[in-house]
């Protein structure tokens, strides 16, 4: 007889430890699944947690005792994950589902859920994008929020108080605020009245109040914010961008590309890391402390993928090492000290940071492990540290199987094997996506998300 759970406390109301194998006991997050062993379960779509089993061939999970009608039975394979791109922001979070629509929850002020309206929503809705466009990718930041359609256009919503979204009339006036996703376009001519065509591109990132985006022949261009030359031009030459323009000194070979609040980061194919913006915490892994709004490269070779936080950058290298520079909290070493260079952390094989967070989390053994700050449980240990915001060991996230994380400020989202979505940290604009406003959770929460 597979071993029973023990609860600390039970949803259905139970205060007691101790359950019954009769009985059909809930669960939200996987902090719930504790056997009689200390071994660690999962919480199922059906709200009855499931424990490793060796014998269930195609998920190795069984269900436990106390899980109704599923006792003893193995957990069967998801029919199919229905979240393909995750992304976080200052307070919000969005993700692409598997029928290539965009889907969004949390802060709303400046209309980033896309949604047509101001409103912050603690459940996941759908941004009116145009009809017949169907998306691939999505970027979120402070205030705005980016997705990219599968025949390569992009479009953008949100604040465009410093030009984030990228779109100016003919005329050189740029765009209002927009609660509706607007199309991106490339301008043209020396003057007014501009030529405007829509802009193309493979790839985009969004941080602070800027955006960057990689177009098919691998150029890189970025506009919006740009105090701290954080889109690649002097500032005292170009203030804000308010329209994509081309970097001359990344013009090819641009393979990946991410943003933080005030700096950018981006990835050449032959494995090299260029940056530029703000430096005053050494995310730009130059050595120095010194902004520049020209590219410098990174001491750091042999990367394959990158990320870049609020004050921070993180690099995952061909040889499966993790190594993070800029802003010590959420670099994670002993001391908490800012980090000019590269720094190797851990081994992995996913990274992520995101351009408004303070903490960074990477997949190893297919489990999650984050560090930094921690002050409204976004590391997702089961605690929240007020006191203590420098998190310098790698800690597993009560979570499972993961393929794929974002971090916002105060939170962190995650995408299981199994296709499920779950959320941790603050909840004070609907951004754990439970459909309530509120406190927050040092554990992970499933987010209802359907396909179907």
């Amino acid at each position: 007889m597979f071993t029973r759970l023990v609860w600390s406390l039970a949803l259905t109301g139970l205060a007691s430890t101790g359950c019954s194998a009769a009985r059909t006991y809930e669960c939200r997050s996987n902090a719930q699944c504790v056997d009689d062993t200390g071994a660690s379960g999962i919480c199922e779509p059906g709200a009855v947690c499931s424990f490793a089993d060796t014998s269930c061939a195609t998920t190795q999970r069984r269900y436990a005792d106390g899980g109704g009608p599923l006792v003893g039975m193995c957990v069967a394979a998801p029919r199919t994950a229905c979240v393909s791109d995750l992304a976080g922001g200052l307070d919000h979070f969005c993700i692409v589902r598997s029928d290539a629509t965009v889907w969004c929850w949390g802060a709303n002020a400046a209309g980033q859920l896309g949604d047509g309206t101001t409103l912050d929503r603690a459940s996941p809705v759908a941004a009116r994008t145009p009809p017949g466009r169907t998306f691939h990718e999505v970027r979120v930041s402070e205030n705005h929020t980016c997705a990219l359609a599968t025949d390569d256009t992009l479009w953008c919503w949100g604040g465009n108080d410093v030009g984030q979204l990228g779109v100016i009339t003919a005329a050189g006036v740029a765009h209002a605020d927009s609660p509706l996703p607007i199309q991106v376009m490339a301008v043209s001519g020396a003057a007014a009245p501009y030529t405007l065509s829509p802009f193309k591109a493979k790839h985009i990132a969004a941080g602070g109040k800027h955006t960057c985006a990689i177009d098919p022949a691998g150029a890189l261009w970025c506009w919006g914010e740009n105090a701290d030359g954080q889109c690649g031009f002097s500032p005292t030459a170009v203030d804000d961008a308010l329209y994509p323009m081309a970097l001359p000194g990344l013009a090819s070979g641009i393979i990946a590309v991410d943003v933080g609040d005030e700096h950018s980061v981006s990835l050449r194919d032959d494995g090299s890391v260029f940056e530029f913006g703000g430096n005053a915490n050494g995310q730009l892994g130059d050595g120095t402390t010194t902004d520049s709004y020209l590219p410098v490269k990174a001491k750091i070779t042999s990367v394959a993928a990158l990320t870049g936080g609020d004050e921070h950058s993180c690099a995952l290298k061909s040889d499966g090492s993790i190594w993070c520079w800029g802003y010590g909290a959420a670099v994670g070493l002993a001391g908490g000290q800012d980090q000019a260079t590269p720094q190797r952390l851990l081994t992995g094989k996913s990274i992520w940071a995101g351009g408004s967070a303070f903490h960074t989390c990477a997949v190893q053994d297919n489990a999650l492990l984050c560090w930094g700050a921690n002050d409204v449980g976004q590391i997702g240990i089961g605690s929240i540290e007020p006191g203590k915001t420098t998190v310098t060991v790698a800690t597993r996230a009560l979570i499972a199987t993961v393929t794929r994380a974002a971090a916002s400020e105060n939170d962190t989202c995650a995408v299981t094997a199994e296709g499920q979505l779950w959320c941790w940290g603050a909840n004070n604009h609907g951004q754990l996506g439970q459909g309530t406003i509120g406190e927050p959770s040092a554990v992970p929460l499933r987010v209802a998300v359907t396909c179907d």
